[in-house]
């Protein structure tokens, strides 16, 4: 169902348009520009004109992206990750199905994506990274490049980058046992889109009512105990 009234055009959210400028300082993909004062006015309305393709910053997200930036520069194994032919968009055909994919970085032994994260701790981002699908998401990219003979893929790495201080940047890489499990949820996936478009069915969640239950009262943790904020608040990530 989300796939099916999902825009083209999505609204980016403030982690999403950090994330956005890190990508860009990185990976050279476009200007990142800071405007120090308030966002209305004359002054505002000419410097948003003579930058139309610059992605514009508060200076305290400008300064964020910065030290983001610097910190992944700094890390061992994350600058050599980067380096390769980036964002550049693949297209294949799978059973008929136009397919796309634009990994960050691409060479003939290895993809990689750069992320932008709360936590970068290798005991928390692996649960987070395939909570997220990121094995399936480096998946379709090699499956891609496999289609179009772009290379034999070697490596699967993330390079995540923390968006609060001290931004600490991790250099992660995935095993062939989660690239297999990656590659079952792309299939899966690639069959449910296969058959909603000849049903033309696409379905919810459930079709169902869904139950709630709650385990013994002493496995319960509520947010505002363990530090997390309101159970309600989202989790952002670019």
């Amino acid at each position: 169902a989300h796939f099916a009234g999902t825009s083209a055009e999505l609204d980016e959210t403030a982690a999403m348009e950090l994330g956005s400028a890190v990508h860009a300082m990185l990976l050279g993909t476009g200007p990142v520009l800071c405007y120090p004062r308030r966002r209305a006015g004359k002054d505002w309305d000419a410097f948003e004109a003579d930058h139309p393709d610059a992605l514009i910053l508060t200076e305290t997200e400008y300064d964020k992206a910065v030290a983001m930036s610097v910190s992944v520069r700094r890390t061992p194994f994350a600058e050599a990750a980067l380096d390769g032919i980036r964002e550049t968009p693949i297209l294949w055909t799978r059973a008929g199905v136009a397919c796309r994919s634009t990994p960050d970085v691409r060479t003939d032994k290895r993809v990689v994506d750069l992320k932008t994260t709360r936590t970068a701790h290798p005991d928390e981002f692996p649960r987070l990274a395939l909570s997220r699908a990121y094995h399936g998401q480096l998946a379709w990219t090699e499956e891609g490049m496999t289609a179009l003979k772009l290379g034999i893929v070697e490596e699967r790495i993330i390079v995540a980058v923390e968006n609060v201080k001290p931004f600490i940047c991790t250099v992660f890489k995935f095993t062939e046992r989660a690239m297999d499990a990656g590659r079952k949820l792309v299939a899966s996936w690639f069959e449910q889109l296969l058959v909603c478009r000849a049903t033309g069915i696409w379905p919810p969640y459930v079709q169902r009512i869904a139950e709630i239950d709650a385990p013994d009262m002493d496995e319960i943790t509520f947010a505002d105990e363990s530090g997390d904020g309101p159970a309600e608040e989202p989790e952002t990530e670019a």
